[in-house]
């Protein structure tokens, strides 16, 4: 159906906004990939408009991929924002920042 194809259009610009985020790390991959989650965005919410309302179990599907992109959408912003003023504490011997991007998969 028409809404299946928005719904695999969604999946397909989230997977491409993960690739892009791994692979290019930095501030301008970060911004494209929150670009490929906003259209998966749209395009779910248009899914979710045609879809019959009494397709429960696909509304449901839908419901929860849009999550999983916000999701996904505020763990690439994190490091976009600037740091806070808060003074950071020392971190326990032998403890290290891991990196920045931790993608919500």
């Amino acid at each position: 159906s028409e809404s299946q194809r928005f719904v695999v259009a969604a999946y397909c610009l989230w997977l491409m906004a993960v690739l892009t985020v791994d692979t290019q790390p930095n501030e301008e991959g970060r911004v494209r990939s929150l670009k490929l989650l906003h259209k998966a965005s749209v395009s779910l919410q248009y899914a979710l408009k045609i879809l019959h309302t009494s397709s429960q179990d696909s509304r449901s599907s839908c419901i929860e991929l849009l999550r999983k992109i916000e999701d996904e959408a505020k763990s690439i912003i994190r490091p976009l924002r600037p740091p806070s003023r808060i003074p950071t504490q020392r971190m326990a011997p032998g403890m290290r920042n891991v990196g920045i991007y931790q993608g919500a998969r």
